[in-house]
């Protein structure tokens, strides 16, 4: 809890945060989060171990951070931004990566999809490349666990299906012509171009952080 309320507590005014840390000496309530900040979002994924960076999109609309770690690279877009006149505040957030899609076919992605995933949707676009990503809406509102749990579940599934499949010849299945296969997603020009290999000896991304965020420490 504590590691949560550092990263909540990185953007905002201290007033909030004093009085959010007094009340917290005694129980550990819950905060309702209906928008982050793009340095509440980079803190997050330092405080989990990430190296982060902004990417230069020019859009107005939407903020995309990549992330780095020893288990490759991932994006993150805040969408749905809007600024109150003092800081940018984003209602959606929607992690995603891009994954090897040689020698996975079909077949092999739904029964990931139907059997494994928690959180995730992964399409192959047509030239190879897989995409796996998600979505956290925080309109209406939602806890900051729940918001952490809902990142932390997303890198379970990042290692479950780069583990689940080897990477091997580019599988005989037509994938059309579609360039992004998921449609209602954002992707940050020139992501695509960090691919991350498949295969059981392939690094993951959950490490101890994230770990302790799935067993609700």
């Amino acid at each position: 809890m504590k590691k949560l309320f550092a990263w909540l507590c990185a953007a905002v005014i201290a007033a909030p945060c004093a009085a959010f840390a007094q009340a917290n000496q005694y129980q550990q309530a819950p905060v309702v989060l209906d928008s982050v900040t793009p340095d509440q979002m980079t803190g997050f994924l330092q405080s989990i171990g990430f190296q982060t960076e902004y990417v230069d999109t020019g859009s107005k609309n939407s903020i995309h951070i990549k992330a780095i770690s020893g288990g490759g690279t991932f994006f993150t877009s805040l969408r749905k931004c809007r600024s109150d006149g003092v800081e940018i505040r984003c209602a959606l957030v929607q992690p995603y990566l891009y994954f090897s899609g040689q020698g996975i076919t079909l077949s092999m992605l739904n029964n990931y999809m139907l059997t494994r995933s928690e959180v995730s949707i992964a399409g192959i676009g047509g030239n190879g490349v897989g995409i796996l990503a998600s979505k956290t809406y925080l309109d209406g509102g939602v806890t900051d666990r729940h918001f952490a749990a809902r990142l932390a579940y997303f890198f379970k599934d990042v290692d479950t299906l780069t583990k689940a499949f080897q990477s091997g010849a580019l599988a005989s299945v037509s994938y059309g012509k579609a360039a992004a296969p998921l449609d209602g997603f954002e992707f940050a020009p020139g992501s695509e171009n960090s691919v991350n290999a498949v295969g059981p000896n392939t690094p993951g991304f959950v490490n101890d952080e994230i770990r302790a965020i799935l067993n609700g420490e």
